[in-house]
Parts: structure tokens; C-alpha cells; sequence
């Protein structure tokens, strides 16, 4: 099934606190490979034959490349069923509106575990980092820019259709509350981390 975690290898010099943190770490890591196998196997008929940990994205869900004998696929483990359930209830709906957007294979039964297409490792931020180091933007960035603006107008207006927007996460509707979450998201987990001098009462005015 390929490498995992040796539990001694991880942080075997420290103690106290940090050594219980690190086991709880691999433990965790090990059993949800061992799930995710599982639901692998039940929906592919066959074991993947490597596992890979894929870095988060600004979340709590945990993510792996789960490799197969012709394609590799996306395993996701996330402990909010709220969550999951919104995304699961998406992942289907864009699908039935012919959406570009990753299929979803297969859910666990506690709906805490999920596989889906994998589409590669470069995202548009990766593809246009040319562009955004130099300050200038080749034709080729320029074109799959447009594109994606395109098909982002394209997304909203065909994916609000039939869509049961109760189903949401994690509220219906996008009001100020949720633009203040987003804005605070910014700053604290972007802004704060770049270490750049903000006017923070200008920003929260602006």
C-alpha cells in the first residue's frame, strides 16, 4: 500500500506534551489511510497502491492522492458533518448541472470521508506565478485568466438554478456577517502573516 508514518520517527527526541501531540498526530494519520482504504476499496473493488498526504487549503479537512493501477483520486477526511453534507449536496448538484467541477466517487457512510476526481496539483495561483512575480502577464496567462473569469460568471448564474440554497455552508445566504468572515480571514491568516505594517482602523473602514 506504500509508506506511511513510523510512529518512531516522528519527534522521537521530545517529550512531555509535544511527544503525546505527535502520537496523536500519527494516530490519527494512520487510521484515516485505514479508512479511506476502506472506502476505496469498496467503490474501486481493488487497493490503492500508494498513499500520498497532501498539504491542507485553508481548512480543517485532511487531504490524500489515493493511487490506483490507471488513476490516482482525492480522499478527503473532514470531522464538520455540517460540512461535508453542504459539500456532498454541491459536489452533486454541479454535477447534474454539468458543471466543471471534480466528480465526487463515492461517500462514507458517516459522511466523514469522501473520494473525488483528482485534477492535478496546479492550481491557477501556481499557473500564473510568472505573471504575478514579474508584474507581467504572457498571453498564455492572459487568455486562461479571461477564460476563468468567463466561466466563473458562466458558474454562478448556472449553478443558482434548482439549487436549494438551504443546503449551504455555512449560512444561505452571503450577507454582511459572512463578507466581515471573509474579510477578517484576510487579514489575520494573509495580511498579519506577511508582516507589513496595516492601518487597521483605515482597513476596517475601508
Amino acid at each position: 500500500m506504500g509508506p506511511g508514518f513510523d510512529p518512531l520517527a516522528v519527534h522521537k527526541k521530545k517529550e512531555g506534551f509535544q511527544n503525546r501531540n505527535s502520537s496523536f498526530f500519527v494516530t490519527n494519520h494512520t487510521l484515516h489511510m485505514k479508512e479511506l482504504v476502506q472506502l476505496y476499496k469498496k467503490t474501486f473493488h481493488t487497493e490503492p497502491t500508494k498513499i500520498e498526504k497532501l498539504k491542507g487549503a485553508g481548512s480543517n479537512r485532511v487531504y490524500y492522492r489515493l493511487f490506483g493501477q490507471s488513476q490516482s483520486v482525492i480522499g478527503v477526511v473532514g470531522e464538520s458533518l455540517t460540512e461535508n453534507e453542504s459539500f456532498i449536496y454541491l459536489a452533486q448538484h454541479f454535477e447534474k448541472q454539468k458543471l466543471n467541477t471534480p466528480i465526487l466517487f463515492s461517500v462514507s457512510d458517516d459522511k466523514k470521508r469522501y473520494l473525488q476526481e483528482d485534477l492535478g496539483d496546479t492550481s491557477l495561483f501556481d499557473y500564473i506565478r510568472q505573471g504575478r512575480e514579474s508584474g507581467s502577464f504572457s498571453e498564455k496567462e492572459l487568455k486562461i485568466l479571461e477564460k476563468t473569469i468567463r466561466q466563473l460568471a458562466h458558474f454562478q448564474h448556472k449553478a443558482a438554478e434548482n439549487l436549494d440554497f438551504s443546503n449551504c455552508y455555512p449560512q444561505a445566504e452571503f450577507d454582511s456577517r459572512t463578507i466581515f468572515w471573509d474579510l477578517n480571514y484576510f487579514k489575520y491568516n494573509f495580511l498579519k502573516t506577511t508582516g507589513l505594517e496595516i492601518d487597521e482602523p483605515a482597513l476596517e473602514s475601508d
